[in-house]
């Protein structure tokens, strides 16, 4: 098909796209603000199909009609909007986010923002840690579950975090303390299957309250939470503030309150 809307003449940014139907032969329209997406394969559209009328308020595009079920797709645009970009963020109350570009380079507002929330309150057995350090805490950290210490010094279940174990066979842990109310490393007397027991042990101290440990002092600590996959992340229900500026960079911010969570902002 061949995309004829050009992106200067639209106020504010905006993107429009036009869907593909499962039946060919039937047309959508498209409203101002609106996005409607195609199916697209290895670079080409699946289908044939009709495009109807663009009326943004202002101006009026057409985009032409094109019978070849199998046609290249033309417009980079609409690939973009195949594959959203996204966001990774940390224990963060408040993510700022840039808006994105379009194919001539040019911020828009996007209008399509999904903010997906890690789900710690159960096993994510793919979700580790390294913890890169000058002392015996340094290595390869995998996730044990749900567990912490609670504010008796003991191995406790009721927890909303995960907990990390040391990969090489000793009771070295990345978990959180409850009585510190924060994340601390720590080589423990008993391991984590004795919940109820006094861990002992003493505990370095993070200082980080958010929902996956961080780096602090000597202790740099990485995570792979963008490999993890969606089934351990839950759609959150969030303020979106847009900041459109002309003659500076435009950005939007996702607001949390006071939560500190970890997850992924799709936008496009």
């Amino acid at each position: 098909f061949y995309y004829s809307l050009p992106w200067n003449t639209l106020d504010s940014g905006r993107k429009l796209f036009a869907k593909v139907d499962e039946k060919a032969g039937q047309s959508k329209i498209i409203r101002p603000g609106e996005m409607w997406q195609c199916e697209v394969k290895a670079g080409q559209v699946f289908d044939s199909f009709f495009w109807t009328r663009i009326d943004d308020g202002t101006n009026t595009f057409v985009l032409e009609e094109e019978l070849n079920a199998k046609l290249k797709i033309i417009s980079s645009t609409i690939a973009e909007a195949q594959s959203p970009s996204f966001a990774k963020f940390i224990n963060k109350s408040n993510v700022t986010v840039d808006y994105p570009l379009n194919a001539d380079g040019e911020q828009y507002r996007p209008v399509n923002i999904e903010v997906m929330i890690l789900d710690t309150d159960n096993l994510i057995s793919d979700l580790n840690i390294n913890v890169t350090s000058s002392d015996s805490y340094n290595g390869h950290y995998n996730s044990i579950g749900v567990i912490a210490i609670d504010s008796n010094g003991e191995w406790s279940t009721n927890s909303r975090r995960n907990g990390y174990r040391l990969d090489d066979g000793t009771n070295t842990y990345c978990v959180y303390s409850d009585s510190l109310n924060a994340w601390v490393l720590i080589v423990t007397n008993v391991d984590h299957n004795h919940v109820g027991s006094v861990t002992g042990g003493t505990p370095v101290n993070l200082y980080n309250d958010g929902q996956l440990p961080e780096s602090y002092g000597i202790y740099t600590v990485d995570n792979n939470l963008d490999a993890i996959e969606s089934e351990y992340f839950n759609k959150a229900d969030v303020d979106v503030d847009y900041h459109t500026n002309s003659e500076s960079n435009s950005y939007f911010t996702v607001n949390f309150g006071t939560a500190k969570p970890a997850g992924i902002v799709f936008y496009k």
